[in-house]
């Protein structure tokens, strides 16, 4: 079992903590997704990054995404 903190942004970089609440150590993968606004007309949810992390019992690790413009922008054909 895992548990997320919550996501705190700096500059680029999306910051989360991960933390094994469960009696066994695991792998679990972190995914960052964002969504746009309804007249974006873009898919509901979008993966921009994903971080696998092994971790022990207790154990606490931070994963960071970096979000650039390029990785938020969208194409519009129409411009």
């Amino acid at each position: 079992q895992f548990e997320y903190g919550p996501l705190r942004m700096s500059g680029g970089l999306c910051h989360c903590a991960v933390k094994n609440i469960g009696s066994r150590s695991g792998t679990e993968v972190a995914q960052l997704y964002i969504t746009y606004p309804d007249l974006a007309s873009e898919p509901p949810s979008q993966l921009k990054g994903f971080h696998t992390v092994f971790l022990q019992p207790g154990q606490v690790r931070t994963v960071s995404f970096s979000l650039t413009q390029e990785s938020l922008g969208i194409w519009d054909v129409q411009r």
